[in-house]
């Protein structure tokens, strides 16, 4: 079972509503994951996250990480 390749959902909110776009076959190296985040921010301008999951697994049991775009505010 090979793990070279991310499918990827950027999440976006825009406008008050709540967007998924979806991309598929992104190399699993981190250069190639770092140039598609760079992507998806300059795309996206509400981009928050992106949801990785395993090209090879069956839907469900392919959830692999999550990177988000933004900072995240400290809780205090």
């Amino acid at each position: 079972m090979s793990r070279d390749y991310l499918d990827a959902i950027v999440h976006c909110y825009i406008d008050g509503r709540h967007e998924f776009k979806r991309y598929k076959l992104i190399k699993n190296i981190e250069p190639k994951l770092q140039k598609f985040e760079t992507f998806a921010r300059r795309t996206f301008q509400g981009a928050d996250y992106v949801n990785y999951y395993w090209h090879h697994l069956p839907d469900g049991s392919n959830y692999a990480f999550r990177r988000y775009l933004t900072p995240k505010e400290a809780v205090s």
